[in-house]
């Protein structure tokens, strides 16, 4: 049986909160705070950057979401960054 358009899946919320809570009581903060800093300190620069950036990520809010965008029939797009504008 199919749910009515506009209507929630109660059973997806019940599993997102369900594994919420289990990370929340297995994750203490003494134990996140253990491993992001081991993250962070570690020798390859590649897992260290990207474990700062996600940390910051997170400090700021929720991470940002990679997207994709493309231009008209998916073709690249072009973004100028040093474009200069005549004075008004």
């Amino acid at each position: 049986m199919a749910r009515e358009a506009g209507h929630r899946n109660v059973k997806t919320k019940f599993a997102k909160d369900a594994t919420k809570d289990y990370f929340v009581r297995m994750l203490t903060d003494a134990a996140e705070s253990e491993t992001w800093a081991r993250f962070l300190a570690s020798e390859d620069e590649n897992v260290a950057l990207k474990a700062f950036l996600r940390a910051v990520e997170y400090k700021r809010g929720k991470p940002i979401q990679p997207t994709e965008v493309s231009g008209i029939n998916g073709e690249p797009i072009q973004v100028i960054t040093n474009a200069q504008f005549p004075p008004p």
